[in-house]
Parts: structure tokens; sequence; C-alpha cells
């Protein structure tokens, strides 16, 4: 059985308070200079914490304090298309289809874990993300996983959205916003770091 942990709650007011706290800075920043370029990297589903930060950062760019360059999935919570798919179509939902969304990477860069084996060696784990599959109450066959945010295993809660993913894939989408913008771009990344790691293998410069 899937262990629930009871911190989670407060897990996901402290992610939600750190985003705010961000959005709060760059606004005050905004003041004196241009409004700041940021990209969300996410895990998204609906609803969760990683959905209120991207509220927040909508909110902020609709009042001018900020400019969201850009939504990016990662695997983590999901896979990436379950995450592709909320993230359109909760923008749809709060008015802002607009945002560009780019799909990036469930594949960790040293490759899927052996979560079976992990449980086996270690007891099972606290929380396991994609990694479990709550209509089998055991762990993901990776081999079956949805493929397609189009193409869902099982049909979403909101429906498909009608806004299409950009073609041009998370990491590069990442090394273009900051090759245009030098020192520009701030990158909220609440999901797992793997399209970061990716954008970096490919273009080091990226940290400088």
């Amino acid at each position: 059985m899937l262990k629930i942990e009871t911190g989670s709650v407060f897990k996901l007011q402290k992610k939600l308070r750190l985003s705010i706290l961000v959005v709060a800075v760059l606004c005050i920043s905004s003041r004196a200079i241009a409004a700041p370029k940021v990209i969300l990297d996410t895990d998204m589903i609906y609803l969760n914490d990683d959905a209120l930060a991207m509220f927040v950062l909508t909110q902020a760019d609709n009042a001018g304090m900020l400019n969201l360059l850009g939504v990016t999935t990662v695997g983590g919570n999901v896979f990436v298309p379950e995450a592709t798919t909320s993230t359109l179509r909760q923008l749809e939902l709060i008015g802002r289809p607009d945002i560009p969304v780019y799909q990036g990477t469930d594949e960790p860069l040293a490759g899927f874990r052996n979560m079976r084996e992990e449980a086996r060696l270690y007891g099972m784990p606290i929380f396991c993300g994609a990694y479990w599959d709550f209509s089998r109450d055991d762990f993901t066959d990776l081999s079956k996983r949805s493929m397609h945010y189009l193409k869902l295993n099982s049909v979403p809660p909101y429906g498909y959205p009608e806004t299409r993913a950009k073609e041009l894939p998370a990491w590069d989408f990442i090394i273009e916003s900051v090759k245009a913008n030098p020192g520009e771009v701030t990158i909220m990344a609440i999901g797992a770091a793997t399209n970061i790691a990716t954008a970096l293998r490919k273009y080091p410069a990226l940290a400088e």
C-alpha cells in the first residue's frame, strides 16, 4: 500500500509560500527595472501546489509585474504527457492559453529507478510520484505509461486541452530564452530538475 505522509500538507503550504515570496521579490525588483522574465519548470497536476504557483505567476504576468515566458513540463509527480495536459488545460481554464508550454523529459539522466528493487532493499518509500499506479495499487509499469499528452491512459478530469504544446523541447526553450536574455531569466524549477540538467549538459554556459 502507498503511504500517505500527513506532513505533505505542510510541504504544499511551504512551497506555495515560497512561490509567493519569489513572485513578491521579482515584483519589487520590477519597480526599478523591466519586468523580470520567468520560466516555470514543473511536474504539474491539477490544483496542486505547482498549479497554485502557476496561478500566482500568471496573475503577476497579468498585472505586468513579470513576464512569464513559458511553462516547461518534466516527469516527477506524473509523467510528462500528464503534466503537459494538466498545464495546458489549467491555463485554458484561467484564460491564459497564450502562455506557451514546452514538453521536457520523463527519464532521469541516470535512467529510470527500479522502485520495486528499492522497496525490497530499503522499504516502501513514502512518496513514489509517477512511479506509483493508483489504478493498480502497484508500481507503474513504465512500458505502459502514457506517451502522448492527447492520448493518456485515462481520461483527464477536465478533458483534453484545445491548445497544443510547442514542438521545441523544454531544455532547448530554456537555452534559447537564456541566450536571448542573458542574465535576465529566472527559472522556477519546482519539479524534478531533469530539464535543467539536460539544458546544462547541452549548454554549460547556462549556469554563468
